[in-house]
């Protein structure tokens, strides 16, 4: 109950600043997605927390649990040189992807499934190109216990996935800028923050 209630309240944010900025939720590439602490391995559920993201005036941000009703920076995609795949030897974090920059460093994120993903990149990919940030309608939603997340009617699931299996699944399957794929399993051993060290980055 929750964390029902606290990814209640973070859609309840989210909508209520968008709309201070004279934008529609329906309009905007938003949704749920798993981040990858900083200095983590990802090869165990407690090195992810969900965050509820949304691309706004070109800076990849989520909304804030510790603060109600506002937005931390998570990256400003301009800095961004390019998108890569990977996945992790953890339930429910086979479908991510990682943000590289021009100083090396990387941000790496977890979607529900491939189409989740493909919109994810597609929307980053055209806001990196200059092009809107308007990409598709946001529909919320909830992580599972395991981390994973899962749209909150089967109807919204199946419309949701047929949409965005019509687009870019192509190009990205011929090899894209985008379609680079890793297996981080090995990649960054370095020590997990304390969960003390994560919320103090907030």
């Amino acid at each position: 109950k929750e964390m029902k209630l606290r990814r209640a309240n973070a859609e309840r944010d989210l909508m209520n600043l968008l709309r201070d900025h004279g934008e529609e939720e329906e309009e905007v590439l938003s949704g749920w997605m798993g981040k990858l602490n900083q200095g983590a391995t990802g090869d165990k559920v407690e090195h992810w927390r969900d965050r509820l993201f949304v691309v706004h005036q070109k800076v990849l941000c989520y909304v804030s649990e510790k603060y109600s009703g506002t937005l931390n920076d998570a990256m400003k995609l301009e800095d961004v040189t390019d998108i890569e795949f990977c996945s992790f030897p953890c339930p429910m974090k086979q479908t991510c992807f990682c943000l590289l920059t021009s100083s090396g460093s990387r941000f790496v994120l977890s979607c529900m499934n491939e189409q989740d993903r493909t919109r994810w990149v597609e929307g980053i990919s055209a806001t990196m190109r200059g092009g809107r940030e308007v990409v598709k309608r946001t529909r919320w939603r909830d992580a599972d216990e395991n981390g994973g997340v899962e749209c909150k009617d089967e109807e919204g699931a199946r419309e949701l996935e047929e949409e965005e299996g019509q687009i870019g699944l192509d190009e990205l399957s011929r090899g894209s800028r985008a379609g680079k794929t890793l297996d981080m399993s090995e990649h960054d051993k370095s020590p997990a923050k304390t969960r003390e060290e994560e919320e103090e980055e907030e």
